[in-house]
């Protein structure tokens, strides 16, 4: 009988394992604490941040409101203690100028007529009341419409013409009340004080 000759068996080589990528990533969930959430904040970290995206596990950033504009300061108005003797009268116009001088020199001479302690008063509330009316006048806050009647007013004061005096301020506190009503009041008294004092 022929000799058989027993098949020789070669050893295939085996396949070469794919390095898996993700290794180290699972290495990290396993050893390192905090397991995928580490994982991901880690990643998150390398990557560059970009305008506008939030990258999972970052916290968003509100964008910077503008500043709000501030509400400009009220106007300031006439000190509280005013009058005749402290107001500032240096801006005047000098066509007004007249009006300044004739409602100074009518308290200046009605203050003799003061002659007891309630008197006193009322000319200290005179004096504050034309004090703020001067302000006004030093501030250009009397209307156009105003000055020239307060003109009339101070030409018959100066012409020692009480009665048209008096009527002019009546016709002023009908028609001017609203912004003359406070030193109108003033300016009644200190010509009726003229009129009784003749």
């Amino acid at each position: 009988m022929p000799t058989t000759t027993p098949a020789t068996t070669i050893p295939q080589a085996s396949a070469p394992v794919a390095a898996n990528p993700l290794a180290p990533l699972q290495q990290q969930q396993v050893a390192g604490p905090g397991g995928m959430a580490a994982a991901m904040g880690a990643t998150a970290a390398q990557v560059p941040a970009v305008p506008g995206v939030v990258m999972p596990g970052a916290a968003a950033v509100a964008p910077a409101q503008p500043p709000k504009p501030q509400p400009p300061p009220p106007p300031a108005g006439p000190p509280a203690n005013i009058s005749v003797a402290t107001v500032d009268t240096s801006r005047v116009p000098p066509d007004q100028q007249p009006i300044v001088a004739s409602l100074v020199n009518l308290h200046a001479s009605c203050t003799p007529f003061a002659t007891n302690p309630a008197k006193k008063r009322e000319m200290d509330d005179n004096s504050k009341k034309i004090g703020q009316l001067l302000w006004r006048l030093n501030a250009g806050e009397v209307s156009e419409g105003v000055v020239p009647k307060l003109m009339q007013l101070c030409m018959a004061i100066d012409a020692a013409d009480w009665h048209a005096a008096n009527h002019i301020q009546v016709q002023m506190t009908t028609t001017d009340w609203d912004e003359c009503g406070y030193w109108l009041s003033a300016v009644k008294r200190l010509i009726k004080m003229r009129m009784q004092g003749m």
